[in-house]
């Protein structure tokens, strides 16, 4: 399976930034002549985010998909808040 992924980000303000995450989606190792596999698309997550604290973020995000010949195939919209996790982080942390 081949994987790989891309982030590229732009402080906008004080505590907000924007990021342009390409993710490489899953490989079709059925049809794959040396067993790597073939692509079957790509996906784009935008995400718009405002630090809330040292360890805290909030903002909204979009993700596209892509088939192989580049067409948007579906397109999911949404809202994210995100926890900081450390090695020292319990489960009570995050509830």
């Amino acid at each position: 399976m081949k994987t790989s992924a891309s982030t590229f980000g732009t402080k906008t303000g004080r505590t907000t930034y924007k990021l342009n995450y390409i993710p490489c989606q899953g490989s079709d190792t059925e049809n794959s002549s040396i067993g790597i596999g073939n692509q079957k698309g790509e996906d784009e997550i935008l995400e718009h985010i405002t630090l809330t604290g040292c360890d805290r973020c909030s903002g909204w995000f979009t993700l596209n998909a892509y088939d192989p010949s580049g067409n948007q195939v579906a397109q999911i919209v949404g809202v994210l808040k995100a926890t900081r996790v450390t090695v020292n982080t319990k489960i009570k942390d995050l509830l």
